[in-house]
């Protein structure tokens, strides 16, 4: 269907049974859906809302930054503020990584957060077992090259 002008209604993407009225097509509206209103929407995107790896992934690296960030940023805060070693006073050293534990035991029983905790228990768990490891082999490999 065409107007006067020769051009195409359908191409356009204006309805001439609304009285005129246009409807953008849907390559205006993903046009639309790009613009600065898109990313500050109050209702969560498909990503975050069904994708079935977001929470998985999420939950995980979460843990593992937690392990990462907070007790490196604590050694480093009780090195340049207080001159204390770890290795020397593992107190404060533990109460982080209770408190961690106790973060992910808060989240694990509230039934809406009990999948993204089980996952970022996992991130919390998986550094050190892998640092245990590759010490392991690596003192392995050391001693027995060595002799």
């Amino acid at each position: 269907m065409t107007t006067d002008e020769g051009t195409d209604l359908a191409s356009r993407g204006t309805s001439s049974a609304a009285g005129g009225h246009e409807e953008p097509s849907p390559r205006g509206k993903r046009k639309a859906e790009t613009g600065p209103s898109f990313w500050h929407r109050s209702h969560p995107t498909f990503w975050h809302r069904s994708h079935p790896t977001f929470l998985p992934l999420s939950g995980f690296f979460t843990g593992t930054v937690l392990v990462v960030l907070v007790l490196g940023g604590l050694g480093l805060i009780l090195k340049a503020l207080f001159d204390v070693d770890l290795s020397e006073h593992p107190g404060p050293f533990l109460v982080a990584i209770l408190s961690l534990f106790v973060i992910n035991v808060v989240l694990l029983v509230a039934p809406a957060t009990r999948r993204f905790a089980r996952y970022m228990l996992f991130g919390l768990l998986v550094p050190p077992v892998v640092v245990g490891a590759v010490g392991a082999v690596t003192l392995y490999l050391l001693i027995s090259n060595d002799g």
